[in-house]
């Protein structure tokens, strides 16, 4: 019989996900313990830490913590406390890819690692994050092929609609079966001989440094020899990765005439302390938090995407779209949320709340 080489501690939101991560922990001799989605975090991890075998680690997702209004520093912080030291490792179940500066600041508060999505469609690739932080936590080599063997055995039970994301992934998947991964294909877009990004204007607004949404979906379909509309679900693929935009983040890529930018390394972003900004986003140091009322219905607690921006770019000297990164890079761990959970961070007049105080 195979030893067992420690307990995982499974806490995810999303079942899809649960299910995937807990067979390929199986499948790498971990005994998986799964918490129920209808009890206290917290409460649930201590007592499942009490029959554990082995070492212990908790792989919980940013989205499962947020639910019980905790971010992830509160939740290790008061992990920590309650079982003393114990392994964590961060997922963010609705991003395909994970901000460097996200990770960064997982890893700062005790997460072996931050990690994204991961998708039957794509076993061995989405995987390897997974896999690669928990070989190096427990130090053991696990076997690739089994994994795949176990991920295929769900077959009864996992299908495409099962994952909301399958579609970005079939498209992801199709790229790295023809050697063509999207950091290749923006990299190449950008460019000599590439799509050209320019000042463009539309109605008396002048978008700097922007290009349109059919002469980027013309140049991938000619680049990678696919349909216009296989071109469209690329590029949408790439604006859910974070490689690109709508300039003004109301529309997906689409083979029309709309302005999108390029997503660049930015020193300005790069050097954002989240952990100050968080916690002078909830002093209330340039907008408003209060009660709001749209349509009848009441907000408690609420601010505007348009004024947090606003703040966001005076307080820290960022451009404009400098501020609806860092806003949405808050939303991505969860300390901005939308009021119904349908938008991105936008520099409108949408709701949005802290998580701390919803």
């Amino acid at each position: 019989m195979t030893a067992v080489h420690g307990t995982v501690i499974v806490a995810q939101s999303d079942h899809y996900q649960e299910m995937l991560i807990s067979t390929a922990l199986q499948s790498m001799n971990f005994s998986v313990r799964k918490v129920k989605k209808d009890q206290p975090l917290l409460h649930e991890i201590k007592a499942l830490c009490e029959n554990a075998r082995g070492t212990v680690l908790v792989c919980a997702d940013l989205g499962r913590i947020a639910q019980e209004r905790m971010l992830w520093p509160q939740f290790a912080a008061a992990l920590h406390a309650i079982v003393g030291h114990i392994g964590l490792l961060a997922t963010q179940n609705k991003l395909l890819q994970v901000s460097p500066l996200a990770r960064v600041w997982a890893m700062k508060h005790g997460a072996v690692d931050l990690i994204g999505r991961v998708s039957h469609l794509r076993t061995t690739s989405s995987m390897r994050p997974l896999v690669n932080a928990i070989s190096d936590y427990f130090s053991i080599e696990p076997d690739p092929t089994r994994i795949v063997d176990f991920i295929a055995g769900l077959h009864g039970d996992i299908n495409e609609k099962a994952d909301t994301m399958s579609a970005y992934q079939k498209t992801w998947h199709r790229l790295e079966s023809i050697g063509q991964p999207p950091e290749l294909i923006v990299h190449t877009m950008m460019d000599i001989g590439g799509v050209v990004s320019q000042a463009r204007r539309y109605r008396l607004t002048t978008y700097p440094n922007c290009f349109l949404g059919n002469e980027a979906a013309g140049w991938i379909a000619n680049h990678l020899s696919v349909s216009t509309a296989q071109a469209e679900d690329i590029g949408n693929l790439l604006m859910r990765q974070g490689h690109l935009y709508h300039v003004v983040k109301d529309q997906p890529f689409i083979n029309d005439k709309f302005f999108y930018r390029f997503v660049q390394p930015n020193k300005a972003i790069e050097g954002i302390d989240l952990d100050l900004v968080m916690n002078e986003s909830r002093e209330r140091l340039g907008f408003d938090v209060q009660d709001r009322i749209w349509r009848g219905m009441k907000f408690p607690r609420s601010f505007i995407g348009s004024e947090a921006a606003q703040w966001l770019a005076s307080f820290y000297g960022l451009s404009a779209q400098e501020a609806i990164a860092v806003g949405q890079l808050l939303q991505d761990i969860h300390h901005f949320q939308h009021v119904t959970d349908q938008h991105d961070f936008i520099d409108r007049e949408f709701f949005y709340r802290m998580t701390l105080d919803s």
